[in-house]
């Protein structure tokens, strides 16, 4: 029997666990020295297997090909970065990126977290310059992880190794945060709705199915996307939570 999205996805109560390493397993939160003291970012629940994990320094000007100039702050920022995955059988189900800064220089990052004017959903919270919160919901195709840099060659490597297949579209969740205190995250979560028994085939005007632009033509995709939204808010709240 298929588990339900609401069943893989609720969080667990498993108590922290220190940082971990690339091939072992974890649950309940991932527990880090960030740059407001220590903190334990939740997860979804289940077993996750660790892909990758590392940091890197700001602002990454370029990367993937896109321009995020200033996006993570002043240049001598530190973050760490870790990305967990499940399968399922021989199917990648879910992928979580998460990232959050080790060291600030109480300046901006970004104006704007929201830019995803593509996204099914999305919500900045009512925030502003200095104090901001976004949570973007839609689909994101799988060239995401087509990168150059460490981690999307992990991610690929880790995919490859263990014959894992992945759909053409992922559902997505972004959610970001960061405030005049220092603190930031970044989380990203992509769910493989072939595992829920549900396909990734495009529409008849070449965009996939899942697209915000032609999703309400396909009713049973609609009602899982409205369910990975709703999961989607709990869990941006959960997370923003850990960094009170």
């Amino acid at each position: 029997m298929k588990k339900s999205l609401i069943t893989i996805l609720l969080f667990s109560s498993i108590a922290a666990q220190a940082m971990p390493t690339v091939g072992s397993k974890v649950s309940g939160s991932i527990n880090e020295t960030a740059a407001i003291g220590n903190i334990a970012i939740p997860i979804p629940s289940g077993e996750w297997t660790v892909v990758y994990e590392g940091k890197f320094q700001g602002p990454r000007t370029q990367r993937a090909g896109l321009d995020l100039t200033g996006y993570y702050g002043e240049a001598s920022n530190k973050f760490e970065e870790i990305v967990l995955a499940q399968s399922n059988g021989s199917a990648l189900r879910s992928m979580i990126e998460i990232k959050f800064n080790l060291t600030n220089e109480l300046k901006t990052y970004s104006d704007n977290l929201c830019t995803n004017n593509a996204a099914y959903y999305k919500d900045d919270y009512g925030t502003k310059l200095w104090k901001q919160k976004c949570l973007e919901v839609g689909s994101a195709n799988n060239v995401i992880y087509s990168g150059q840099d460490a981690k999307d060659k992990a991610i690929r490597a880790y995919i490859s190794e263990n014959k894992l297949a992945t759909p053409r579209t992922f559902v997505a969740m972004n959610y970001a945060q960061y405030d005049q205190d220092g603190s930031r995250v970044d989380i990203r979560l992509n769910e493989n709705p072939i595992v829920q028994g549900l396909d990734d085939q495009l529409d008849s005007s070449g965009l996939s199915q899942w697209s915000s632009e032609v999703i309400s033509r396909y009713p049973q995709k609609l009602s899982f996307m409205e369910k990975f939204k709703n999961f989607a808010k709990g869990y941006a709240q959960e997370v923003s939570n850990s960094f009170k």
